[in-house]
């Protein structure tokens, strides 16, 4: 019966981890951890940043259409929807004569805000709404200064983007918001005082 006893024990002693091996466990686990937790929690900003970039290009194509087509573009927020459109005016027959309505334009797809958030912007200088705004490119009249700000939702506004697209250009661009915009270097912001209550201020 003693040989039995003993190769019991021995067995037991084979399935049971020494604390090295824990040790070597836990290290294992942790180092795994640093390399895998910061990609997970990088991969929103990163597809943020990505929104981004495509809400700059919609708003370069919707410049570009105006311009060579001659058309009428509207660009359009809505929070709701959590999205930017951008639509192009056409004329439509109907019973009632020829109108003019506003089509969803297949050549500027829109651009879902799933993990970026629009802050605030301005049309020349007046505030845009967080909930919606709509801004028209005509060929009537010169296309207001654009400037908007969005950020990685779960991160402050100072962490995020500036895009941009300038009265005579045809290309949106695209900047970290500790950076100096463009409109600003090129002198084209202008400061209403009235819109913000200090219109008796002298310069």
């Amino acid at each position: 019966m003693q040989p039995i006893r003993a190769s019991a024990a021995a067995s037991h002693r084979s399935r049971a981890f020494t604390m090295l091996e824990l040790i070597v466990v836990v290290l294992l686990i942790a180092v795994l951890g640093g390399l895998i937790m910061p990609r997970l929690f990088g991969s929103d900003r990163r597809e943020a940043e990505r929104e981004c970039e495509d809400v700059r290009r919609l708003l370069s194509v919707a410049a570009n259409r105006s311009v060579v087509s001659g058309q009428s573009v509207l660009v359009k927020y809505d929070s709701q929807a959590r999205k930017i459109d951008a639509f192009v005016l056409r004329e439509v027959s109907s019973s009632d004569g020829v109108r003019n309505e506003w089509w969803s334009d297949i050549m500027i797809p829109g651009v879902f805000l799933d993990k970026l958030s629009f802050r605030r912007g301005t049309s020349d200088v007046q505030a845009l709404s967080t909930g919606s705004w709509s801004i028209e490119f005509t060929t009537a009249e010169p296309r207001p200064l654009l400037w908007l700000a969005f950020s990685a939702t779960n991160e402050p506004e100072a962490s995020g983007w500036q895009v941009e697209l300038l009265p005579e250009e045809t290309g949106a661009s695209r900047r970290r918001m500790n950076q100096t915009s463009r409109a600003t270097s090129a002198g084209l912001f202008r400061i209403d005082l009235d819109a913000v209550g200090q219109g008796e201020r002298a310069w």
